[in-house]
């Protein structure tokens, strides 16, 4: 007999066949989340957004990249810089906003002097695909002539707004200029000239979101990489 329990206290619903507990679906305001009993991870989370013409969008979210699998590839291209360019300093180029989780994660693991520079380039709108128009929005703060400067991305798909960057940070003379991100769609790409040097994972051409990546600015503070499966209005 399987047996739905409630607490109202810790926001749970459990499944329970006798005294085997087969789910545990727990809620917050917003959200609903499905997680295993045996390890606690999440399986699917659905969100609901904002009202759209009198009704709430709902959002299914399925893990692609747990937290523990991103914390261990970090710290794999972590240590693979600090080889590479032991004995030197770096500098780090955190593209905003959705490579900010990513930047401040792999500077902790990479063991060099090291400088952080912020720009902001856009080009997406609201939705899904990439509009296409890039815009730098934020420029860097300081001069990266004669530095080892490496470029870090979220995710990098078409490559437009990443070659378009490339040779304007190319014309400022660093003493190298490496590309570094945490998801790259290779199927995606329309040009021929990004070289990306650090990659965190390949992934399918799906829309991901967290870990800083959003989805019309949300979803960027949930701590793994998941699949925006679909929207029902």
């Amino acid at each position: 007999m399987i047996k739905f329990l409630h607490s109202r206290e810790q926001g749970l619903w459990l499944i329970a066949h006798e005294s085997l507990v087969h789910a545990i679906i727990g809620y917050r305001s917003g959200c609903s989340a499905l997680v295993t009993p045996q390890t606690g991870k999440v399986l699917k989370i659905t969100f609901y957004g904002g009202k759209q013409n009198g009704f709430f969008k709902k959002y299914d979210i399925s893990v692609y990249l747990t937290e523990e699998q991103l914390n261990k590839r970090i710290a794999e291209i972590g240590a693979q810089i600090t080889e590479k360019y032991r004995g030197q300093s770096v500098y780090l180029i955190c593209i905003l906003k959705g490579s900010i989780f990513f930047t401040t994660e792999l500077a902790k693991r990479i063991d060099l002097p090291m400088t952080m520079d912020f720009m902001s380039v856009s080009s997406y709108g609201s939705g899904t695909e990439s509009s296409g128009d890039v815009k730098i929005k934020k420029d860097l703060e300081h001069s990266i002539e004669g530095e080892n400067v490496i470029i870090i991305e979220d995710i990098i798909d078409s490559g437009n707004t990443l070659s378009r960057l490339s040779k304007l940070l190319a014309k400022r003379n660093p003493k190298s200029l490496t590309i570094c991100t945490l998801l790259d769609k290779p199927e995606r790409r329309v040009v021929d000239d990004v070289n990306v040097d650090y990659v965190g994972f390949v992934i399918p051409d799906k829309f991901v979101v967290g870990y800083g990546l959003d989805y019309d600015q949300r979803f960027r503070n949930l701590p793994y990489i998941g699949f925006v499966e679909g929207e029902i209005k």
